[in-house]
């Protein structure tokens, strides 16, 4: 359990705030800490802080269903703090295929009905992929970002797995 974690669970909610929050141009807080943050104002009857780090953490993970719940109870039309983006369904086609990752892992993309990706890979279910840019798409319920890389004629030639600050890189195959 990370400090932020302990100091939330410990009722230490002001110090954990200012640790999350010490340079978010350096460090960017993680959504979940930032959601765990808002549960433990929201059980506090701090509504004003609950809408602020609940706001924070969709933002930063717009993905994130549990959030965008816990926000539309609060009365909050989260269409207004994250705008829907729309991929092209040409463009997302282009993503679609196999990638390979370290230790020899094979993950899917898959375009599903024209408008939308899934990932399969690790093991893990069919995932929805949530677009926040042309090229960058969150996983759905969880903090992983993928970026799709392109070569310099602009043909997708692998994908970067981002999750809790690490780096994955996998090759595009097929």
């Amino acid at each position: 359990m990370t400090l932020i974690y302990q100091l939330i669970e410990s009722e230490r909610l002001e110090e954990a705030t200012a640790v999350l929050l010490r340079d978010p141009r350096t460090h960017a807080p993680e959504p979940s800490a930032l959601a765990e943050l808002a549960d433990a104002y929201a059980e506090r009857d701090d509504r004003a802080r609950a809408l602020e780090y609940y706001t924070m953490s969709l933002q930063a993970n717009p993905g994130n269903d549990r959030v965008r719940r816990k926000l539309l109870d609060m009365g909050v039309d989260v269409a207004t703090l994250i705008p829907e983006f729309v991929v092209a369904p040409a463009t997302l086609a282009t993503y679609a295929g196999r990638y390979r990752f370290p230790g020899d892992i094979v993950g899917t993309i898959r375009q599903v009905q024209d408008a939308a990706l899934e990932i399969q890979v690790f093991g893990l279910p069919d995932t929805l992929l949530v677009p926040i840019s042309e090229d960058v798409f969150f996983l759905e319920n969880t903090e992983a970002q993928l970026t799709f890389n392109r070569d310099a004629s602009g043909k997708v030639e692998s994908l970067t797995w981002l999750l809790y600050g690490r780096e994955v890189h996998a090759s595009k195959i097929e």
